[in-house]
């Protein structure tokens, strides 16, 4: 310290400046001659002490987005800023731990997390090299404290049975780590707390198998004995999974199950652990097969398919033969959706051929398994003539209720739709008198949605309304776009992208990622609408011609008008190759659509056709709508676009009405008066793009624009998104129907009055929400 202060006198009266930091808290032994200094210094003006503080919540959201280049959830600001206290460098190492260790996902520019394991770090790595340098006993009593501090003032007596040490020893060296920092020791309850919680879950890491076992082993023990409390409601479930049989097997399992069921809802990543680790502890072997189906189905709900594979083998593997007849069909269906979500197209297309089958099982239930995989992999036309001949089978009987579970959804999809409607028309009646068909419900309800039958999946949930149905995450969303609530249903949508599998995409969530990409093109964010569009593909989507939509959507707004038609034409082609009929509607009015603009109406008589065709075999509103739109256009029929128009307004869905009502107005079959409310609806759905280029076409009518400055600021912010989206001046000159000279000019406005620098500048801003024109 003495050199300290005389280098800082020789520096005085010169131009030099000498910046500093010092690390809180000061060892012992330097403390008192470094205050001694640091006051001297301060008093002769030697000195400005500038106290560097962690940052708040708010603040920390704003480094994690810079950081990342994504807008974290608040869940995931809250969870770092716990394990950090708010230090800037420590953030982001955890940020680096957290990708590194699949314990956090980036979805359309939105951080997740998504986990809760322990991280796998090495012995180097920087948040331990300090500690592991002070020598073994040290660096062995910070790994114990790192799992026992929770049981407060008991730890220490603890982590000496576990160390072959005395209490005074292991005191001796928790000391040492409060010196150095690591440590406090909370007075109130006597309890040894980590300063950055990172570090202890970086030092638990850290442990072999048998350390990790034996402090469990002893944590339990504590707790059971009353030796010790802890206030952590998760701390003994944990523990009681690391210390597997070294503790009462039967009690750990018994609580181990309560505690899964406790949580099953609200925490089912913990729940994951905790009920593998009870199956493994069950003696009875009816009760390990149930507690491992348990696990397998919540694996499945969130995201873990390769766990759920591990369990649901198990059973097939182990179990099968015992089970009640019947019993086993429900296990493949876990199986079988579970090598979906974990991508093993191979496997199921060995399944699908006819050919690998490992499993036991009654041919009748191998032959439904077969099915059930077609149409897992959206084979829906051989999904439903397997399904026949099934029906015609002896002993069909066994696994009816299998079959009529798959058949009406896949008939749906095909354009029979008789099953479909008998059974929604069956269901009330069925809850009334005490069934509860709740898987039938989900399915049906979700594929109404699918369709955009909203009021009819409306109707279905409030006439079974004894039976609760909790809708799937991908359900909520697509029922949340259509309702306009869209900013729910984007959030829905990143969320279940964030915490499912990441492989997997069944009917319902191609119609989710079909409208989340949409809304995106609608707000101005075509780089997140490709990119949810090309996670929809890698996903292997069971209706994959639907993405088609907004494809051609987007290839429209860059001007490439063949490669659209190229789009939505290979779409109807494999739809039809396939046999389905479902979501076709809207491909062939949209090539109707490109045709009429490019004046070509030859062929419109054709599109009416088809649409006919579809109205009739579907039966719903939407492809009712599609057919009385087509039907206006090519017979210059204002009677049917007046029909089509009430019934979009009955109907109630902002998005729908909007395309329709501006559609109609290019058509000359609607009062250009309704551009009013075609803008006004994009304004609710935050659709800056769609407004803008609404707006030639009401100067074009003589209707009114709203708000001058406000269409300026918006202008301005459609800009700077299109600018965050990676878009260059060409480009969005091409999406803004203006001369690349022009964007180049409204850009250097924008950086002068912003005080932007660059590009990067304006798209953290745009991501952060701090710039919003």
């Amino acid at each position: 310290m003495p050199a300290f202060e005389a280098t800082i006198r020789q520096l005085a009266g010169t131009k030099v400046v000498c910046v500093c930091t010092i690390a809180l808290p000061l060892p012992p032994e330097t403390k008192a001659a470094f205050g001694g200094a640091f006051d001297r210094l301060r008093r002769e003006g030697l000195l400005r002490h500038v106290t560097l503080r962690p940052r708040p919540v708010r603040r920390t959201g704003l480094l994690i987005a810079e950081a990342l280049g994504a807008r974290p959830e608040p869940l995931l600001v809250s969870r770092l800023w716990e394990l950090t206290r708010g230090w800037p460098g420590t953030i982001i190492t955890a940020l680096e731990i957290y990708r590194d260790n699949g314990m956090m996902s980036l979805i359309d520019r939105h951080a997740y997390l998504t986990g809760h394991c322990a991280p796998a770090l090495s012995t180097n790595h920087e948040l331990v090299l300090a500690i592991r340098r002070r020598g073994a006993q040290v660096w062995g009593v910070a790994k114990a404290i790192a799992v026992l501090s929770p049981l407060g003032e008991a730890a220490p007596r603890l982590i000496a049975e576990a160390l072959g040490s005395t209490e005074v020893e292991v005191l001796e060296r928790l000391t040492l780590l409060k010196n150095t920092g690591t440590l406090h020791h909370r007075a109130v309850d006597s309890a040894w707390c980590f300063r950055i919680p990172l570090v202890a879950a970086a030092l638990s890491s850290q442990l072999g198998p048998f350390e990790r076992r034996r402090l469990a082993q002893l944590a339990v023990s504590a707790l059971w004995n009353g030796e010790a409390d802890c206030p952590d409601p998760f701390f003994l479930a944990d523990q009681l999974v690391a210390a597997g049989r070294m503790v009462d097997p039967e009690r750990s399992r018994q609580e181990l199950l309560a505690h899964a069921e406790r949580v099953a809802h609200a925490d089912g990543h913990r729940a994951i652990a905790w009920l593998r680790a009870a199956a493994e502890l069950a003696t009875d072997r009816a009760e390990r097969v149930g507690i491992l189906l348990t696990h397998a189905r919540t694996c499945m709900q969130r995201g873990r398919a390769e766990l759920a594979l591990e369990s649901s083998d198990a059973v097939l593997r182990g179990y099968a033969d015992e089970l009640p007849g019947g019993q086993v069909v429900p296990i493949y269906f876990i199986h079988l959706a579970a090598l979906h979500e974990a991508k093993d197209m191979e496997t199921l297309r060995e399944i699908a051929d006819g050919g690998w089958w490992p499993w036991p099982g009654t041919p009748l239930e191998k032959t439904f398994a077969r099915a059930f995989t077609l149409s897992v992999l959206g084979r829906w036309q051989e999904t439903h003539e397997l399904l026949e001949n099934l029906r015609c089978a002896d002993e069909a009987d066994e696994i009816a209720g299998y079959i009529q579970f798959i058949s009406p959804i896949t008939n749906l999809w095909l354009g029979v739709v008789d099953e479909f409607d008998a059974d929604i028309a069956r269901l009330p009646g069925r809850v009334e008198a005490g069934e509860e068909p709740i898987g039938e419900l989900g399915c049906h309800t979700g594929a109404l949605l699918a369709l955009g039958e909203l009021h009819r999946a409306e109707e279905l949930l409030a006439s079974t309304r004894k039976v609760p149905v909790a809708l799937g995450a991908a359900t909520q969303a697509t029922k949340a776009f259509y309702e306009g609530k869209i900013d729910e249903g984007l959030e829905l949508a990143r969320k279940h992208l964030a915490t499912s599998s990441p492989n997997g995409c069944d009917a319902y969530q191609t119609v989710m990622f079909q409208l989340a990409a949409s809304i995106q093109l609608l707000r101005g964010k075509l780089a997140r609408s490709r990119d949810l569009l090309a996670t929809a593909r890698s996903r292997h989507p069971a209706m994959p011609h639907a993405l088609a939509a907004p494809e051609a959507w987007y290839e429209l707004l860059i001007n490439d008008v063949e490669q659209a038609q190229s789009t939505l034409r290979a779409a109807v082609r494999q739809a039809e190759e396939s046999g389905v009929v479902a979501f076709t509607d809207t491909l062939w009015a949209n090539l109707a659509d490109i045709e009429h603009t490019a004046g070509r109406l030859e062929g419109l008589p054709e599109y009416l056709h088809k649409v006919e065709k579809i109205a009739g075999q579907l039966g719903t509103e939407t492809a009712e709508i599609r057919r009385l739109t087509l039907h206006a256009l090519v017979h210059r029929d204002s009677g049917s676009a007046d029909a089509a128009l009430a019934l979009a307004r009955r109907r109630q869905q902002p998005l729908e009405q909007a395309v329709l009502m501006e559609r109609l107005v290019r058509y000359g079959l609607a009062d250009p008066a309704l551009l009013g409310e075609v803008y006004s609806l994009l304004g609710d759905l935050g659709a800056l793009l769609g407004r803008a280029l609404t707006r030639p076409l009401m100067r074009e009518h003589g209707i009114a624009v709203p708000g001058r400055q406000a269409t300026v600021a918006e202008n301005e912010l459609l800009l700077a998104i299109l600018t965050a989206e990676g878009l260059g001046n060409k480009q969005i000159a091409r999406v803004l129907v203006t001369s690349e000279k022009s964007v180049e000019g409204r850009l250097s406005r924008l950086f002068t009055r912003t005080g932007y620098q660059s590009r990067v500048e304006l798209a953290t801003a745009v991501l952060s929400g701090q710039f919003e024109g």
